[in-house]
C-alpha cells in the first residue's frame, strides 16, 4: 500500500494528530514531541477541524496520523475530502482496529501511505524512519 509520492520523514515540517480519543493524541504527542522535538504536534478530534487546518497552509510537508472510528465526520470523511487539499504528506491511518476490510477499502485511496496500529509507540516510529 505506500505511496511512492510521499516526503520522507525527515523533511516533515508538522506532525497532524486526527483522534477524538484523548488517551492516543496524547501518547502520539509525547512520543514526537520526544523523537522529534524540532517538529510542531497539533491534534485534532474530528476530521473537520484538521481538513480546515490544512487549507490554512498547503504548503507544509506534514505527517498525518488519522483515526477512522471517530463520531459525525470519521476517518473515512477525511480520506475522501483529503484529495482535494494540496498536499505533500505522508497520510497514515492509525486504528485500534485491525479490520481486514478496511485495509482492502484504503487501497482505493492512493494518497494513504500506510496502516498502523495504535496506540503509536517509538518501535512504530522507528520503522516509519527506516521505511520513509
Amino acid at each position: 500500500m505506500p505511496n511512492n509520492n510521499t516526503i520522507r520523514l525527515q523533511e516533515v515540517e508538522e506532525i497532524c494528530i486526527i483522534d477524538d480519543d484523548y488517551v492516543p493524541r496524547f501518547l502520539a504527542q509525547k512520543i514526537f514531541g520526544y523523537e522529534m522535538p524540532d517538529v510542531p504536534v497539533v491534534d485534532f478530534d474530528g476530521a473537520i477541524a484538521a481538513l480546515q487546518h490544512l487549507n490554512t497552509a498547503p504548503v507544509k510537508k506534514r505527517l498525518i496520523l488519522l483515526d477512522l472510528n471517530m463520531p459525525i465526520h470519521d476517518g473515512w470523511h477525511f480520506v475522501e475530502h483529503y484529495p482535494s487539499v494540496p498536499h505533500q504528506n505522508l497520510l497514515f491511518i492509525l486504528s485500534s482496529s485491525d479490520n481486514p476490510k478496511d485495509r482492502l477499502k484504503l487501497k482505493d485511496y492512493p494518497h494513504v501511505t500506510d496502516f498502523l496500529e495504535k496506540p503509536i509507540t517509538i518501535n512504530q516510529l522507528s520503522d516509519l524512519r527506516a521505511k520513509y
